[in-house]
This record gives structure tokens, sequence and C-alpha cells, in this order.
């Protein structure tokens, strides 16, 4: 994770316009000064007004996304031959993602988008082709200037919602931020993400009724963005969502993009077509090829061109969605599809368009998060620079009272947890009782060791291997 800068916000500009045309620099997440904190009598009174009012501003470098050429294949079995062949996911995909624009990758199902995802993110990394941040491959140390909302959300459902965002920043901001800072920042991201709210909620799960699908969505985006990330990835964030929480999400992140200056990127099935509105750039996707990449405002001109003219009044990203999914009963449905891919590679061609090449020097700044994003894109030493995660003990101490407070909250699971350490406390004594102090002994006593070793750790990894 990036060590964030806190600069005042004393710094700005006063004779500023307070209407900017151009994107702004995220200035939005707010922590408190480290210097003004509540006194222990006061703090019950004003709580998460004063880590609010009082506040430095926290900046996010700049930095753009671009990939070329990219080709994944993986290894599938024949399901008639039983050989071994290869399956093309992504078929030479080229594109750029600014900061300032929201780039939404669409596609029908098993088009590729997720797996587009996890390339340009970094995650996966068996692919041909570049994928560079900045004009510099991703590297460990790039990686803590993005974030990832994963497609499924993965939450406790006995903690409530501010208690979920505080466990997080602790993880991942106690080791350079006072308690009262990285408080600040969650009171702020409640604010902002409309969860104040629902703050002493439990999240719940499919067992227990807690806050609605919208709100978990905008929880899982809050917590990725404790860190103040540049690049945010968003897999799926509208499935299973209706189409007032479908869009309230994409609001979200038309906002961090273009009002903060983040570069997000994320994929979306279906969307509505005031969600479709909200769309700065766009790319569909079909059997892991391009079928357009550009302005999603030009995407029904150049349809058009291409003898697909959409229906007055019918919503742009169904039509497009028509157009690129094959069926068995559709008969000219991957003709269709194979000219459509080809008719953009021959724009592409006779339009002469390079994607954009990003120049190495624009990632260096007299900013101390612009001199970091430098350092981690040249492979430097980044031990001069603060790492804002817990310490292990940290670590350790917070997820014994994330595991404290379910416990305690699930009398179901406590119950069951309890009699079972009883019943094994009981049968290992009874078993081991009484040994002897030789040879035969010690040796008992060794496996009475590892027994209560091997049980202790299944136990404890059983949920992890389940889910």
């Amino acid at each position: 994770m990036a060590a964030l800068r806190l600069r005042s916000g004393n710094d700005r500009d006063p004779t500023a316009s307070p209407v900017e045309i151009e994107p702004l620099p995220y200035t939005s997440v707010a922590t408190p000064k480290s210097g003004d904190r509540p006194s222990p009598g006061s703090r019950s009174r004003q709580g998460s007004n004063n880590r609010r009012n009082q506040c430095y501003t926290v900046e996010a470098p700049r930095l753009t996304l671009e990939w070329r050429a990219l080709q994944l294949e993986v290894t599938v079995q024949n399901a008639q031959t039983k050989a071994p062949e290869q399956k093309v996911i992504l078929e030479q995909l080229s594109g750029v993602a600014r900061p300032g624009e929201l780039l939404v990758v669409m596609g029908p199902s098993g088009a590729g988008k997720s797996s587009l995802l996890d390339c340009i993110s970094g995650r996966n990394t068996a692919i041909q082709g570049a994928a560079t941040v900045n004009g510099a491959p991703w590297n460990k140390h790039l990686k803590r200037f993005a974030a990832y909302v994963m497609q499924e959300d993965l939450f406790h459902a006995t903690l409530t919602v501010r208690e979920h965002l505080a466990l997080q920043a602790r993880l991942r901001m106690s080791g350079s931020f006072t308690r009262e800072q990285y408080l600040g920042r969650v009171d702020t991201l409640l604010e902002e993400f409309g969860l104040a709210k629902s703050k002493d909620t439990l999240i719940g799960g499919w067992m227990q009724r807690g806050i609605s699908g919208g709100e978990r969505k905008r929880l899982a985006l809050a917590t990725e963005l404790l860190t103040n990330p540049s690049v945010l990835f968003a897999d799926e964030p509208t499935s299973g969502l209706d189409s007032f929480m479908a869009k309230s999400v994409v609001q979200q992140l038309q906002r961090l993009a273009v009002r903060e200056g983040r570069t997000v990127v994320t994929t979306i099935h279906q969307p509505s077509s005031e969600v479709f509105a909200l769309f700065d750039r766009l790319e569909l996707l079909a059997d892991g090829a391009t079928i357009y990449q550009g302005k999603a405002a030009e995407a029904m001109p150049y349809f058009a061109s291409c003898g697909f003219q959409c229906p007055t009044f019918m919503n742009p990203a169904d039509y497009f969605m028509e157009q690129i999914v094959v069926v068995d009963t559709d008969v000219g449905g991957a003709e269709r599809v194979r000219s459509l891919k080809e008719a953009w590679k021959t724009n592409m061609t006779q339009r002469n368009e390079a994607i954009e090449v990003v120049n190495p020097q624009d990632i260096h700044s007299s900013s101390t998060s612009g001199n970091q994003v430098a350092m981690a894109a040249s492979g430097g030493n980044m031990d001069d620079f603060e790492d804002p995660r817990a310490s292990v003990y940290g670590q350790i101490s917070v997820l014994a009272t994330r595991n404290a407070l379910r416990l305690l909250r699930d009398k179901t699971a406590l119950r069951l947890q309890t009699i079972q350490t009883l019943v094994t406390t009981v049968l290992v004594g009874i078993i081991f009782f009484q040994l002897t102090l030789d040879q035969q002994g010690v040796s008992n006593f060794s496996g009475a060791f590892f027994y209560v070793v091997t049980e202790q750790v299944y136990g404890a990894s059983m949920p992890a291997i389940m889910s």
C-alpha cells in the first residue's frame, strides 16, 4: 500500500475558481491533524465531527494504464479426444485508461471482461504482451497504488459497517497514521458513500439480515479507498442490484474518476440507459477480441457506420449486446460478430490510430507521492518511504479483536466451539492421562503435542478452506 502524503488544506490557492472544468486531483478524503486530537473528556461529545473538521488533505498521484497486444491462452482438455489444447481467452487487446475517466468494459458472459481486468491490474502475469503503469511494468511496489474490488463481497456478517472499516483501517494505515487520523478517514468515507445512517448496522449475510445489496457494494468500494489508491479496478460492481442501486454505484465510480482524478476501470454486464450515460470511455469485447474502444458517446455513430443503426429510444447498451451475443437460435450471429471484429481492425488500420504512449518521465514529480511512484516504477529501494501497514503484532491484534467480536455476536458458533473445545480437552486428557517420564512417555508427549497443534491449525483454517 502506498504511504500517503499529508498536505495542509491551507496550501490551496484562495483565488482559485470554485468551478473547475478539468478533473481535479483527489482531495475529498481527509484526515485530522495529528496535533489536534480531542481530549478524552470532549471526545464523546464531539465524536467524528472533530475528526472531519480539523484535517489535512490527502492527494493521490495520477497514473495512466496502458496495455498492448495482450494475449491470454490457457490449456484445456478436449471433451472428445481428451487431448490438451490451447484456448484463447484474450486476443491481441490494446488500450489505455487515463486518470479522470471512467472506463467500462462490456461484453457477454465469457467474453473475457474479468480476465482483461486481472491482466491489466497485474493480478495475472501469465500473458503475452505488455501492461504498464505510466510506462513502467507492474511490480509489487506499484501495486501499492492500486485497489481491486472483487465481484464477490467478503464481509463478516456480525460486524457493523463502521467496525469493518475501522478494523480495515487499522490493518492498512496504523503503521504511519494515528488512531484519530485513520478513524477520521473512516468517518469521511462513511459520509461520502452514504453509509453514515447504517454505520451501526450489522453487515449481515445469507443467514442474518443486514445492510442492503447496494450498501454492500458501496462498502466494498469504501474499503478499498481507505488507502487512497490512484487506480481502482471493480469487477461487476452492479451485479445483483436493481437499476436504481446500480446507478448509485456507477455514480460513485464516476465521481471517483472525474472529480477526484483517479483511474477507474470497471466491468459491467448490461447497464440501463441512465447508467450507460455515465460512462466516459467504453470497451466492448466479444470472444476475447475488441469490438469497439473509445468514447462511449461515439459508440452509436461507429456502429451505424458499420451498418448497425441503433433504433430510436432503445438503450444503446442493450443494442450493442444484441449484436455481439451469439445464441444457438441466431443463425447469422457468429458471422455478425466476426464482421464486427474485422470492422474494428480495419477501422484502426485506416485511422492509423496508435494507443497513447506514456512517457516514463511523466511519473516524476516534486511531490512526495510523485517521487514514490517514480521510485516504485524504477524498482528502486522503497525503504525510505514509510509503510502505512500495521506491524505483525498489530495485525495479530486486529485479527484477534475481529475474531472475538465475531464469536461473541454469533451465539451458535460460540456454543458449538465451546462444546467442541471441552469435548476435545476431555478426550485428550483421558487418552494421555498419567504419562510416565520414560522413553515411552516422551514419545506419548510428542504425540499429544502434535495432535493438539494439528487440531488447532485445522480448526482455524477450515473457514478459509470451505470458502
